[in-house]
């Protein structure tokens, strides 16, 4: 084995496997921020191939200077590999994967991009190879969720809760484990009050998804499509996944009165996830069937940032009624930015955020007849934006890819200084 080099500059491995949802956009953060500015973090990415190709035509083609950046793209049996068998084994399986490239590529730090998934080998203490500190990000923290306000916990969701708290007491007294970042902000506290070394945690900005949602909604506005003036016009986007809540917000159609339906327009934007296909298509027929009155237009396709920007910008209230979701969501970001209210859950981080700055709505989303009387009270409210500025600043502040990505990049330049 390779004896680790110099840790001045600190050099880090970036690990991660996967290739959907947000993933790219934090390592397009991370690749950007590290190519313009010196931290003292010399770093590789270990990717899944699809943003591996992206990391390196992202490099070529924006001017950045890439000299204390290297790309490594994952192999695809090693891919099969962690993609097979249960939870656990998988996260074993990362595990080795991982300590694999760090004793191919010598280095002295490895920060996981998505740490939810290697709780457990954390937690059960597998070892690391010798002399590699850890860090990670992690997106999902929801041990404290009880605490957040709203309503209470069903058992499955207290007994998830206890398990996740003893995986990450266990996961941060790790002895090679030096930092957990978080895009929850209320975490940090929660854990330095209930595990013994929760210090380690810190909170890093959830970064808006886009950076300036005036100008690509004025690049996409020829996009935005007949959607009739007059009407009120509500927006469901992102993945129209179950977890949504896109079949609930269907059914609160029916729940509306016709006086109602004839002021509102209801638009779904994104591609609808093949597990409620059919359902969401049964659904909206019927909903068509009954309701005359309503005016639905769904994008069944993936939405480029400009036509999703204008969008916004043409919508009144943004939709996110999520069902029990743990998380952060950028569309309490990108809903804020354009100064729309949302409705959306009244459970867990989205939630709690929505409540203390003011940002919308929250209800059981859960609940179709909630979702209906929210939709119908926002139709009558002629202001339809959110009115308390400063409520929206201080939500704002920070939410930048730069400053997450300066977050992360500072804060491992700490570890390696302390180390």
């Amino acid at each position: 084995m390779p004896k680790p080099r110099s840790c001045d500059p600190l050099r880090v491995a970036f690990f991660e496997p996967d290739a959907g949802g947000h993933r790219w956009e934090y390592v397009r953060h991370l690749v950007s921020s590290l190519a313009r500015a010196r931290y003292g973090v010399v770093a590789t990415f270990v990717l899944h191939p699809e943003l591996a190709a992206k990391a390196l035509e992202f490099t070529r083609t924006s001017g950045c200077d890439a000299r204390d950046i290297d790309v490594v793209a994952v192999r695809p049996h090693e891919l099969s590999s962690m993609a097979r068998g249960p939870l656990w084994l998988r996260a074993v399986r990362r595990w080795e994967v991982m300590n694999r490239y760090l004793r191919k590529l010598a280095v002295c730090h490895w920060h996981y991009l998505s740490l939810d998934h290697m709780q457990l080998p954390l937690a059960l203490g597998f070892k690391v190879v010798p002399g590699v500190t850890v860090s990670g990000l992690l997106f999902r923290p929801s041990g404290h969720y009880g605490a957040l306000g709203g309503p209470r916990s069903g058992i499955r969701e207290r007994v998830r809760d206890v398990r996740k708290r003893w995986a990450y007491d266990r996961m941060l007294r790790h002895r090679a484990m030096a930092a957990v970042f978080t895009l929850d902000p209320l975490f940090p506290g929660f854990a330095a009050a209930h595990f013994r070394a929760g210090w380690k945690v810190r909170a890093v900005p959830d970064p808006a998804p886009v950076d300036d949602v005036s100008a690509g909604a004025a690049r996409g506005r020829d996009q935005v499509g007949s959607i009739p003036e007059g009407r009120v016009c509500f927006l469901l986007f992102g993945a129209l996944s179950e977890r949504k809540g896109v079949l609930q917000t269907l059914e609160a159609m029916t729940r509306l009165e016709p006086a109602v339906l004839e002021r509102i327009a209801l638009v779904f934007a994104g591609q609808v996830d093949r597990g409620i296909r059919a359902a969401f298509c049964d659904r909206l027929r019927w909903v068509r069937a009954t309701r005359p009155e309503a005016w639905i237009d769904v994008r069944d396709r993936f939405i480029e940032e400009d036509e999703l920007a204008a969008l916004v910008a043409r919508s009144d209230v943004v939709l996110a009624p999520y069902q029990r979701f743990v998380g952060s969501s950028g569309v309490l970001v990108w809903a804020a930015t354009a100064r729309r209210p949302t409705i959306t859950q009244d459970y867990g981080l989205v939630g709690a955020l929505t409540r203390q700055y003011g940002l919308g709505y929250v209800v059981d989303t859960r609940n179709p007849e909630a979702i209906a009387e929210a939709m119908a009270k926002a139709a009558r409210d002629p202001q339809r934006r959110l009115q308390n500025e400063t409520a929206v600043q201080a939500f704002l502040a920070g939410r930048t890819p730069q400053a997450f990505a300066e977050s992360i990049f500072r804060g491992l330049a700490e570890l390696g200084h302390a180390g």
